[in-house]
């Protein structure tokens, strides 16, 4: 007679426990990168118009969660340490700011969407890999190529930058991947120049 009771007992006992687990789950925690270029005051932009085209982005960081790279083909994503807007979109933003900051705003323009304007210079950047390994180390691997008003061909380079952030703390992981952005930024604004006056010498000799 008192089996039931004691079945009963035991199934209050069990749901407690699940709601006990669910209502102790971790919050999710929202991040978002940022522009780290200082803005440039009295100094001469290398060009007078640079575009940027629409920037290809690898499809394994399609997702929320901040994705680490556990070994050399395997990866884990973090379910509660997320982005708080699609990466590839971010990225985007974070890049173009950071050449605003650096040329003035009113010398980088963003393709398709100020196709009105005529760019001296244009930017194709191809994304091939942005994660942290389980060392804390932050890659951004990427090829990217500036064209003349053409359409020709001025220089193209692979860049791999490296940051180093606190394993598994991910506030600092986000903050090296900023930096990343920036130290990428600054790598192809060096080499504007030298495109420009290729350019320009191409010019004199047509």
């Amino acid at each position: 007679m008192i089996i039931r009771p004691i079945r009963l007992a035991a199934a209050a006992l069990l749901l407690a426990s699940v709601v006990s687990a669910c209502s102790s789950t971790a919050p999710t925690r929202y991040y978002q990168m940022i522009p780290v270029a200082e803005p440039s005051h009295g100094t001469e932009p290398p060009t007078r118009l640079l575009a940027i085209a629409p920037i290809r982005f690898p499809e394994y960081l399609d997702r929320p969660q901040i994705v680490t790279r556990a070994d050399a083909t395997r990866i884990s994503v973090a379910e509660f340490d997320q982005w708080s807007e699609p990466l590839g979109g971010m990225f985007a933003d974070v890049l173009v700011e950071n050449f605003r900051r650096k040329l003035g705003g009113e010398h980088v323009m963003v393709l398709p969407d100020d196709r009105a304007f005529d760019p001296t210079m244009e930017l194709d950047l191809n994304v091939l890999r942005f994660d942290v390994d389980a060392a804390g180390q932050i890659t951004l691997d990427t090829r990217w190529r500036l064209l003349d008003e053409r359409g020709d061909l001025l220089t193209t380079e692979r860049s791999d930058i490296v940051e180093q952030a606190t394993p598994d703390d991910y506030d600092s992981i986000v903050d090296g991947m900023s930096r990343a952005v920036g130290a990428l930024v600054d790598r192809i604004a060096m080499t504007i120049p030298a495109a420009v006056e290729q350019a320009a010498s191409r010019g004199r000799s047509s």
